[in-house]
């Protein structure tokens, strides 16, 4: 199969005629499965993950192609692998301790009164709320931002006033750390969360 060019990919992929779609399907699965795959594997993942993703990834792909919202990308290619890696980041955290929960506002930050998708237990809140204490207001705040309230970084930024975005994943991701070592280093807290 000879390689396709943006143009040629957007073209088949509107054409509405489904040889033309599959070909497209089957470029990218050519040259694209395994950096996928690699990307899912490296990032907690196994290889029904990464098939997983590779296909909803199609799927998505296809349907902003029919709303003609590709228009402008350059890079098809790239531009789906970054389709691939945001519905994997999706994935994870909905497994995580940290399962985002629809944007609202709320000002008791405080996990309580916060519903969770994958309901956790009173007990688990209760201690993920100490533990997020043992952090600090700082760092409590960040990460319920973060995880709960789904803010983008830059919106943390300014609302933490921090120097820069930078500044901002710098600090999220040492109180993760944190929160993280807090958890590893209590044998009954870890239990808890298994």
């Amino acid at each position: 199969m000879k390689p396709l060019t943006n143009e040629e990919m957007l073209s088949m992929l509107r054409s509405g005629e489904k040889t033309q779609r599959e070909q497209v399907m089957r470029y990218l699965y050519r040259d694209m499965y395994d950096q996928v795959r690699h990307y899912v594997l490296k990032n907690e993942g196994n290889e029904d993950d990464a098939g997983d993703v590779f296909q909803d990834s199609l799927v998505a792909l296809y349907e902003l192609s029919q709303r003609e919202k590709l228009e402008s990308i350059q890079n098809l290619k790239a531009y789906f692998f970054r389709i691939c890696r945001n519905i994997w980041l999706k994935k994870l955290k909905r497994s995580s301790i940290f399962s985002p929960m629809p944007e609202h506002e709320t000002q008791a930050m405080n996990l309580e009164d916060m519903p969770v998708d994958h309901q956790l237990s009173k007990e688990q809140k209760e201690i993920l709320n100490e533990l997020l204490d043992q952090l600090g207001d700082s760092c409590k705040q960040i990460l319920l931002y973060y995880y709960y309230h789904r803010m983008r970084m830059q919106e943390i930024m300014l609302r933490m006033e921090f120097g820069s975005e930078q500044v901002a994943k710098n600090k999220k991701s040492n109180c993760l750390k944190k929160l993280r070592a807090l958890i590893k280093d209590n044998p009954y807290i870890r239990d808890i969360f298994r």
